[in-house]
Order: structure tokens, then C-alpha cells, then sequence
């Protein structure tokens, strides 16, 4: 790990890493040029000087992860330092060689080792100074030590300030990387939602136009079936004109039911038109039919939403305006729809006889309403009391759907 970070957060240590080989050539160099030994012991330090470059190409660039582990490193610093001192023994050129030793004491030593490991360093400098006093020579040790422990601690708290930055960006990029993880898993637990919302819809859209069927149409055909047994069995004309009569009366309310409930399966507004534009329409042609003037009012910027919320909102306004001309007896009425950033709010008002919401089950459409905007994680409301007209509000939530 150690290896890792040096490489990508200290940058600087492979320079140090790197220095002792020029040093070493650069010094070997001048000892085969102007070297005060004779060639054979010349020989011998350069071989040797090429022995010290190996062994910190083995322990240090061979081997990334060793530095900073305390048992091996203080081994290798120690051979450092020992051929070190043989080769300054031997020709003062090689002194250079002292710097990149006191660079690496930060690099390979972990901690307050570091520190002693510069002071070693440091004391290389007085094996070339021979001709010096012990207060000369303990001074220069002193200042080389010194300069050292203030590089290396400029340098530790550097690396410190990088690996802290380099910490936060990888801190901020893997929770990002979660966020965009949650974007996807809460894109899909939505798609999810909506697809379970969906089934649940059709479920309680055949539960409904069951209980309709039996309520309207299976009920109607008994009755007529009932007029007309009735009817045969009677013998004065004028009672077969009247059970006939009723049998039409229920013929025609049992079809008006039937195209009513045929009409509720589609919302074939929706396929060429906006909501807006659809709740206009079925305004407009309730209006006509009710003789109730009927206003639409739309808030807020108008976008297209996910099917089954439109739908739902549609169905929300034909169901309120349906109640208002069946137990109303409004003289206007009047639906909103406000698009907000999160929600789509549909409202249905009248001004007419009203009604004690806590005293009356509502009826099947009321029950129907709250079944199907619950089935889309909606709400709905009613507020009403006799003789304050009634006010149908319900809640989607807007789920957008984007531009093709």
C-alpha cells in the first residue's frame, strides 16, 4: 500500500529514489578521473560504489512496498550508511552522496526513525573532514542534521497535505459513485412502482367495472326480464302499456349505463390531446350536456407525465364532475389543475347543495376515486357540508416523462 501511495500521492520520493544513481555515477566518475589511489584501490571503491547502487536498486526501486517497513528498512539504511562511510574513507569525493541519504532516511524510515536516520546521515559528514576540530566537526554534524529534520519534516507534512487531498477525492468520487448507484437503484424501485401500480390498476379497474356491471346493467336486465314476465301475465291492457313503458325507461338507462362504462375503460382523449386539453374538452362537453357552465383553469408550467397519472387525473375530474350533475344541483363548477415541481394537483368545485362527507359512504364513485389515486401513491380529499357546495381535491405525484 505503501508503495501505492508513494508512487501516486508522493511524486517527490521517486526523486529521491532516484538521486543516489547520479550521485553515485557522478561521484565515480570524478574518483576515476582525479582519484588520489592507485588504480587497483581506485578499482576497489568504484566497484564498491556500484555494490551500493545495487543494493538500493534491490531494496528500494526492485521493491516498492518495502519502503516504510521498519525491521527491513532500518537493515538497508544501515548498509547504506556503512559503505557510505568506507567510500568517504577512502576518497572525499563521494561526499554529494550524503545528501541523497539524508532524502531517503524520509522515504524508507517510518515515523520518529526518519529523524534518526537523517542524524546518521549527517554524521557521514565528518568522515571527510578529518583535518577539522571535534567542536568543528560536531557543528557541521549539528547543521547537517538540522537542515535535515527541516526538509524531511517540510517534506512529511507536504506528503500529509497531498494524501489528505488525494483521501477527499477518493472520498468524493466513490460517493458519487454511490450516488449515481441510488440514481439508478431509485430509477428502477420508481419504474418498479409504477409498473406494480399499473397491475394494481387494472385489477381494481376489472373489481370496478364488476361491481358496476352488477350494480347497472345486471340489475337493469333483471328488472326488465321482471317487467316483462309481469306483463304477460297481465290481463288489462292498460297495465301491459305501463310495465312496457318501464321495461323502455330501464332499456334506455341500462344502455346509457353500458356506453357510460364502455367510455371509462379509455381515455381516448389522451392519445392525441395534453391533459390540459382533455380536461377542457370533457369540461366543455359536460357543460353542454349538464347545462352547468363548467371553467378550467390550469397553473404552472404544463408537461407531459407518465400515462397512468394523466389517466387518473382524467378520470378524477369526469368522476367530480359526474357527481356534481347527479347530486349537486350546482349553477357552476369548476376544475384546476397546478403542475408543482414534485406534484400535479387536480381540483373539482361546485357551488351546489353539498353533503356531509362523514355521514354518507360516498358511493361506488367516491371509493373508486381513492382506490385508483392510492393505486399511484396519490391522495384525495373532499370538503363539503350542506349547503357550501363540494370541493374534490386529489394529489399525484409527477412523474415525468421525457420528450421522445
Amino acid at each position: 500500500m505503501r508503495g501505492i501511495l508513494r508512487r501516486d500521492v508522493r511524486p517527490w520520493d521517486v526523486w529521491w529514489e532516484l538521486l543516489p544513481y547520479p550521485l553515485l555515477a557522478g561521484c565515480a566518475a570524478a574518483v576515476a578521473r582525479d582519484g588520489v589511489q592507485p588504480w587497483p584501490q581506485r578499482w576497489q571503491t568504484l566497484a564498491v560504489a556500484g555494490l551500493l547502487a545495487a543494493w538500493h536498486w534491490w531494496m528500494i526501486t526492485a521493491h516498492p512496498s518495502w519502503p516504510g517497513r521498519l525491521p527491513r528498512m532500518a537493515g538497508y539504511f544501515a548498509v547504506v550508511l556503512g559503505v557510505t562511510w568506507w567510500l568517504l574513507a577512502r576518497e572525499w569525493m563521494f561526499l554529494p552522496v550524503v545528501v541523497a541519504w539524508c532524502g531517503m532516511a524520509f522515504v524508507a524510515l517510518p515515523g520518529a526513525w526518519a529523524y534518526a536516520g537523517a542524524a546518521g546521515a549527517a554524521l557521514l559528514s565528518t568522515a571527510a573532514s578529518d583535518g577539522l576540530g571535534p567542536l568543528a566537526q560536531f557543528g557541521m554534524w549539528a547543521a547537517w542534521t538540522a537542515g535535515a529534520s527541516l526538509f524531511g519534516a517540510a517534506l512529511r507534512f507536504m506528503e500529509d497535505q497531498v494524501a489528505q487531498r488525494h483521501a477527499t477525492v477518493e472520498e468524493l468520487r466513490l460517493a458519487n459513485a454511490r450516488l449515481v448507484g441510488l440514481a439508478g437503484e431509485n430509477a428502477g424501485l420508481q419504474a418498479r412502482l409504477l409498473a406494480d401500480a399499473r397491475t394494481d390498476g387494472v385489477r381494481e379497474e376489472r373489481q370496478r367495472l364488476a361491481r358496476e356491471i352488477h350494480d347497472t346493467l345486471a340489475q337493469g336486465l333483471v328488472a326488465i326480464v321482471t317487467q316483462v314476465e309481469a306483463a304477460e301475465e297481465e290481463a288489462d291492457p292498460s297495465r301491459v302499456r305501463h310495465r312496457l313503458a318501464t321495461v323502455r325507461e330501464l332499456a334506455r338507462d341500462s344502455l346509457t349505463e353500458a356506453r357510460r362504462s364502455v367510455r371509462a375503460l379509455r381515455p381516448g382523449a389522451l392519445d392525441t390531446t395534453t391533459l390540459p386539453q382533455a380536461v377542457t374538452g370533457t369540461a366543455e362537453r359536460w357543460s353542454d350536456l349538464a347545462g352547468v357552465p363548467a371553467t378550467v383553469t390550469v397553473s404552472g408550467p404544463p408537461g407531459r407525465l407518465h400515462p397512468e397519472i394523466e389517466v387518473a387525473a382524467l378520470r378524477v375530474v369526469q368522476e367530480g364532475l359526474a357527481n356534481v350533475a347527479r347530486h349537486a344541483a350546482a349553477t357552476r363548477a369548476g376544475v384546476t389543475l397546478t403542475y408543482l415541481d414534485d406534484e400535479l394537483l387536480v381540483d373539482v368545485r361546485d357551488d351546489g347543495t353539498g353533503f356531509d362527507p362523514a355521514a354518507t359512504g360516498g358511493g361506488f364513485g367516491l371509493a373508486g376515486m381513492r382506490e385508483r389515486v392510492a393505486a399511484l401513491a396519490g391522495r384525495l380529499h373532499v370538503e363539503s357540508a350542506p349547503g357550501t357546495g363540494t370541493a374534490l381535491s386529489a394529489a399525484f405525484p409527477a412523474v415525468r416523462v421525457e420528450p421522445s
